[in-house]
């Protein structure tokens, strides 16, 4: 590198050199203006436009041999075709983006590699791996706090979901070491999470009175943001719990909230959750 600058500082064109950083190029800006489309496209739940556009950040960044952000659009486009349901492309993606962040010895890189290879997991039914791939990406995370946090969330959410009592204690520690992360590094994203899958937590492991804080504390949080999506997952907490304490009147204006907001999200899914629910006379309707 010293020999470079010996050798363009020779040149009649040393001040030049000296004062101005290289020309940005018409590829890098091509891929720059893909990358900034794909995160548009993804935040607006478009996701299969959102894949092309980092999947033409990635070709381009590959080209002109920038391994970083190559890999950190493999890594978008692969969440970004999980989101769209495609799990099979999505690990394909995120073990592309893994082998280059290991090759590169990019060990945050690989932490988010590993979380999402859990998610794809996690979607397939395959708790012990989601599990395995979380606590491995957790093991690999040196100093980025925020980064943490959002792995101790999902390592908490797989845990809850595999069922084992003797996984409480742990749930409620990785959540509440989360939250204190977030409040701390001003993550107010993160920290509605941690609050929400706390309160979860909580209603799950009883007695469910204790949930109630911690899920309106996330109510909250996600209406502060204007996230719609964590709005309607907290009402639909909070309608579950409060079904569960026999207050009918009040968890079906919870439910009903969430059900508006699953509309406008278009998510079917969610949607076919809430009526089985109500099918299984577990809403407000006919609490138990």
């Amino acid at each position: 590198m010293m020999r470079s600058v010996a050798l363009a500082c020779a040149t009649a064109m040393l001040l030049a050199c000296a004062s101005s950083p290289p020309p940005v190029s018409q590829l890098r800006t091509e891929a720059r203006a893909a990358a900034e489309a794909g995160s548009t496209r993804l935040e607006s739940r478009h996701y299969a436009a959102a894949a092309r556009s980092f999947g033409k950040a990635a070709q381009i960044y590959g080209a002109i041999d920038d391994p970083i952000a190559e890999t950190a659009a493999l890594r978008n486009q692969a969440e970004a075709l999980r989101r769209n349901g495609d799990l099979d492309a999505a690990t394909a993606g995120f073990e592309r983006a893994l082998t280059s962040d290991r090759l590169g010895k990019r060990t945050d890189g690989q932490a988010r590699d590993l979380a999402g290879l859990a998610r794809c997991s996690s979607g397939r039914g395959e708790l012990e791996r989601a599990i395995r791939q979380s606590e491995e990406a957790l093991g690999l995370v040196s100093g980025a706090e925020a980064l943490r946090a959002s792995l101790e969330i999902d390592l908490a959410v797989y845990l809850i979901a595999r069922g084992n009592p003797t996984d409480q204690g742990r749930v409620v520690a990785l959540l509440t070491s989360a939250a204190d992360r977030a409040a701390e590094h001003g993550e107010p994203r993160t920290l509605a999470a941690a609050h929400l899958v706390l309160g979860r937590a909580q209603r799950l492991f009883g007695p469910p009175g204790l949930a109630e804080d911690s899920l309106r504390l996330a109510l909250s949080e996600f209406q502060a943001l204007d996230d719609p999506e964590g709005v309607a997952r907290t009402h639909e907490e909070l309608g579950l719990l409060l079904v569960a304490l026999n207050r009918p009147e009040a968890a079906g204006r919870h439910l009903e909230q969430a059900r508006r907001g699953y509309e406008y999200l278009d998510d079917e899914a969610a949607l076919a959750h809430l009526d089985e629910l109500h099918v299984q006379g577990r809403d407000y309707r006919s609490p138990p």
